[in-house]
């Protein structure tokens, strides 16, 4: 009797697609503009408005953005594409879900490369595409930078891996992974984590002495750094809760438990998004919570580190990709979506990981997992896209997720002003500053308000909070150039309003104050001047209308 074939072992249709990169990775694709295209309608808002709208000289902005000191590869990319099509939103949110897109399919290629598991790295890619926690970064255009850095600095992750793998210097190619990482460090200074991890790289996959080979991406970093260095001084003003801007140090501690406690909660818990993640009035008992969240994620590196090292690669992406927000110095939120994008790889594949084992316990158990998680994830990104459709849904769904946040506030109460609701507006304004007393911001809006009513004694309580606060906000200049020209004192007016437009040219209401300024002093050319060049950065403020149509009668 001959022996029985061995039976053949039969893949299924779903297998063989996940083991052809080509058709995971456009299906990839495919699935980033599904979960995004409602996203595709929604208009521009909050900083986009500046920078965008109102902008009146961005077809010029590429010009500056190329400037040493000042580069900005988002800033070239936005005006670009206002040359060519224009304030149309839809061009500009395709923009960004093409890149995500593209950033998804990295991830899905670098954990293939790096983990060799074609399961781990499809449900990696899958989940990032989905994720909620990435729609501040998608949805928000003034967030490109950070789409930008993502995207170069997988590049330069996938361009490491080549030359390791091929076990070869290529000069050349390591003369092209620095190219891509100052594109990274053009993009965002959060970029500045990128050397670290192509160090951790080397480290686990390779060996520490290959570093010096890469000696022009350390040359590529110096040179970012010197640029940086030059604009910390600006941001130290700006950011400073000291009142004379100088630089202010926090408690380290605290400030790595909450930047390291609530990304790990919004990425796990990704309900309650919102723009703004404040921590002014935040108990101790939370700050304990958050910092023992931290400490348990420390713990699990240590285990990574001794069972997995290529698993404790992507443990690292986290962990160093969130460094820039754990520094104690008050240069920014501590904790932002659009922050946590790129680190979120880490935690994407950590999960993935996770939900991968289930598959040697139990299938079911597995798909039942894969299952739940696309699931929710979608329903939870197509939700929050509507969030971000106009400023009152924006504002609206912000302050719904933050009730105690003192800057969702200050959007209402300008939302209502916007809308002619004063009293609501200045409700709003009251309990953003009861909410946080170091922000200058609804001061500076009340004491506006005041002098629009003739109430100069008021306005000039709040202003004088506002000053007293921060001295180097724009807003403040503005409100009290408006009480000195309120008081018929022009030629202090004057020199506030010159201060003003050299923070920020493109202010529309700085124009609508120089309007008002040679309306008194009787120069009415250059009143209608200033004030069209108000309506040219916002077309839909009405006082500006009333005031040109008053001009041509």
């Amino acid at each position: 009797m001959g022996k029985k074939n061995p039976p053949k072992i039969r893949h299924s249709w779903l297998a063989q697609l996940i083991d052809n990169p080509i058709v995971v990775s456009l299906c990839l694709v495919i699935l980033s503009f599904l979960i995004y295209a409602n996203s595709l309608g929604n208009g521009f808002v909050s900083d986009d408005l500046g920078a965008i709208v109102y902008n009146f000289h961005i077809r010029d902005t590429w010009k500056d953005a190329l400037m040493p000191g000042r580069i900005s590869l988002g800033g070239v990319i936005v005006s670009l594409l206002y040359i060519l099509v224009g304030p149309n939103a839809l061009w500009y949110h395709l923009a960004s879900v093409f890149i995500h897109a593209l950033i998804t399919v990295l991830v899905f290629i670098l954990v293939l490369r790096l983990m060799r598991q074609p399961y781990l790295a499809a449900l990696s890619g899958v989940l990032f595409a989905l994720h909620p926690l990435h729609t501040e970064a998608v949805d928000f255009i003034s967030a490109l930078p950070y789409l930008l850095y993502s995207l170069f600095s997988l590049t330069s992750l996938l361009l490491v891996d080549k030359i390791e793998s091929k076990k070869t210097a290529g000069i050349r190619w390591i003369f092209l992974v620095a190219i891509t990482s100052f594109l990274a460090f053009s993009s965002s200074e959060k970029a500045i984590m990128l050397p670290f991890l192509i160090g951790a790289y080397l480290v686990v996959f390779a060996s520490w002495k290959r570093m010096l080979a890469y000696w022009p991406v350390a040359l590529a970093t110096l040179v970012f750094g010197l640029l940086l260095f030059s604009r910390i001084q600006s941001r130290i003003q700006v950011m400073s809760p000291d009142p004379q801007g100088r630089l202010v140090v926090e408690n380290p501690l605290r400030i790595a438990s909450l930047a390291i406690g609530t990304h790990l909660r919004l990425f796990a818990l990704p309900s309650g998004l919102s723009l703004y993640h404040e921590f002014n009035n935040t108990s101790g008992n939370v700050v304990f919570s958050l910092g023992a969240i931290a400490l348990g994620f420390l713990a699990l590196g240590l285990v990574l580190f001794k069972k997995n090292r290529r698993l404790f690669f992507f443990y690292l992406i986290f962990l160093v990709g969130i460094g820039p927000t754990i520094l104690p110095l008050n240069l920014g939120w501590i904790a932002a979506e659009r922050y946590v994008y790129f680190p979120s790889i880490g935690l994407t594949v950590l999960l993935a990981a996770g939900v991968v084992a289930l598959k040697r316990i139990n299938n079911s158990l597995f798909w039942g997992s894969v299952l739940f998680l696309t699931l929710s994830y979608s329903f939870l990104t197509i939700q929050r896209n509507r969030d971000w459709k106009d400023e009152p849904t924006l504002w609206q769904a912000s302050l719904e997720a933050s009730p105690d946040s003192s800057q969702a506030y200050v959007n209402m109460g300008s939302l209502y002003h916007s809308q002619g609701e004063i009293d609501k507006a200045v409700q709003a304004f009251t309990k953003a500053a009861q909410l946080n007393p170091g922000n200058p911001q609804p001061w500076s809006q009340l004491a506006y308000i005041f002098i629009l009513q003739n109430d100069l004694t008021s306005a000039k309580a709040a202003l004088t909070q506002a000053i007293r606060i921060n001295p180097y906000e724009q807003m403040n200049l503005m409100v009290q150039a408006k009480i000195f020209i309120a008081e018929k004192n022009f030629t202090d007016a004057e020199k506030l309003i010159k201060r003003a437009q050299e923070l920020d040219p493109n202010e529309p209401e700085l124009y609508k104050l120089m309007a008002d300024y040679y309306v008194g002093i009787g120069d009415t050319n250059r009143a209608r001047q200033a004030a069209e060049k108000a309506y040219s950065l916002n077309p839909n403020d009405i006082d500006v209308l009333e005031f040109l149509g008053k001009q041509r009668k």
